[in-house]
C-alpha cells in the first residue's frame, strides 16, 4: 500500500501548487486537466487498494472500505483525509469526553474520537445507510472500540419518523436527505430522529462535541438539538459548510448561521490549514467562495 500513499501525496502536493498559482489555476479550470488527472488516479488507486486498509499518521486504525469510496479512499489510505479537521478534533477531545458523530460513514472520525476519549469516554455514531452501517460496525469491532462507540442506524434531522435518503453518486459519503449535487436518483427509506429526542431517551448524558457531516441536513439537525445545546453551554460543533448541499435543502447561508447563533454559537472559524476566524455575517460571502474553490465545502468550528 506504500506506493499508493506516495503517488496520492505527490498528486495532492502538485494540485496545491497549481491551485496556488493563478495562471496555472485558470488553465486547469479551463481545460479540466486537473479534474481528469485526479479522476484517473482515484480509479487506479481504488482498484489497487487492499480492503481493509490501515490508515492514519500519528494514529493508526484498520478501516474496511465501502464499494463506493471514490473520493474518500485515496485520501484515507494516504492519511490526508480532512487533515485539518483531524487535528482540530484531536485538540478538542480528551479522555472521558463524549462526541456525537452525525454522518459517521464507515467510522473514520468515530474511530479517531474513540482513541482520544479512551475507555472512560463515549462516541455516538449515527449512520443511516444499511450497507455503510454494517461496515461501521465491522470497523468498530476490528479496532476493539465496541465498548466506546455506539452505532445508531438513523438519520438525524428535526423530526422523528422516516424519510427518503438519496444514495451517494460516486461516493457513499454523498448520501443525503436531499437531492444534492453529490447524490444520485437512487433512494431508500430510513428512520429519522432528533438529537433532543435521542438524548432525552438516554437520560441526557454529557456531550462535549458534535461533528456534523450530513450533506445539506445541517440546519434541520441544528433545529432538533435546541435542548441539547441549552444543557451544554460549553458544547462545540464541527460542521460541514457546503453551499450547494444547503441550497438543495432550501437553506441559504444566512439562515444557517442564524440558526447557529440562536443556539448560542457565537465564534466561528474555518478549518483551512489551521483555524481561520470568521466574522459573521461579514465573512459569509467569502466563506461561500472559499468553499466553492476547494472541495465544494469547508468545515467550520463553532464555539460558544
Amino acid at each position: 500500500m506504500r506506493w499508493q500513499k506516495v503517488v496520492w501525496r505527490f498528486y495532492l502536493a502538485l494540485a496545491q501548487l497549481v491551485w496556488a498559482t493563478p495562471g496555472l489555476k485558470l488553465l486547469a479550470k479551463k481545460w479540466g486537466s486537473g479534474q481528469r488527472l485526479g479522476t484517473l488516479l482515484r480509479r487506479r488507486l481504488i482498484a489497487a487498494l487492499p480492503n481493509p486498509i490501515v490508515t492514519g499518521d500519528n494514529f493508526k486504525f484498520t478501516l474496511y472500505l465501502p464499494a463506493k469510496a471514490y473520493f474518500f479512499a485515496p485520501e484515507a489510505v494516504a492519511g490526508t483525509w480532512e487533515r485539518g479537521t483531524v487535528l482540530v478534533l484531536r485538540n478538542l477531545l480528551s479522555p472521558g469526553m463524549t462526541m456525537v458523530d452525525l454522518g459517521a460513514h464507515v467510522g473514520y472520525f468515530s474511530l479517531l474520537a474513540a482513541q482520544c476519549v479512551g475507555s472512560s469516554g463515549r462516541v455516538y455514531a449515527f449512520e443511516p445507510q444499511p450497507e455503510v452501517y454494517d461496515l461501521l460496525i465491522k470497523n468498530i469491532e476490528a479496532n476493539g472500540y465496541a465498548a466506546i462507540i455506539r452505532p445508531v442506524r438513523t438519520a438525524v434531522c428535526n423530526t422523528i419518523g422516516s424519510a427518503a435518503l438519496f444514495q451517494g453518486g460516486e461516493d457513499s459519503g454523498g448520501a443525503s436527505l436531499y437531492r444534492t449535487p453529490g447524490a444520485s436518483l437512487d433512494k431508500l427509506v430510513v428512520e429519522t430522529t432528533t438529537l433532543d429526542d435521542f438524548f432525552a431517551a438516554e437520560g441526557w448524558p454529557p456531550v462535549h462535541l458534535v461533528k456534523m457531516d450530513i450533506e445539506g441536513a445541517e440546519r434541520a439537525a441544528l433545529e432538533g438539538m435546541r435542548e441539547l445545546a441549552a444543557r451544554h453551554p460549553n458544547l462545540k460543533l464541527i460542521m460541514e459548510f457546503g453551499p450547494g448541499n444547503q441550497a438543495a435543502a432550501g437553506v441559504i447561508p444566512q439562515e444557517l448561521f442564524d440558526t447557529l447563533l440562536a443556539l448560542g454559537f457565537q465564534n466561528f472559524s474555518a478549518i483551512q490549514g489551521g483555524l481561520k476566524p470568521l466574522s459573521i455575517p461579514k465573512d459569509i460571502l467569502r466563506l461561500v467562495r472559499n468553499a466553492r474553490d476547494e472541495y465544494a465545502y469547508v468545515n467550520l468550528l463553532c464555539e460558544r
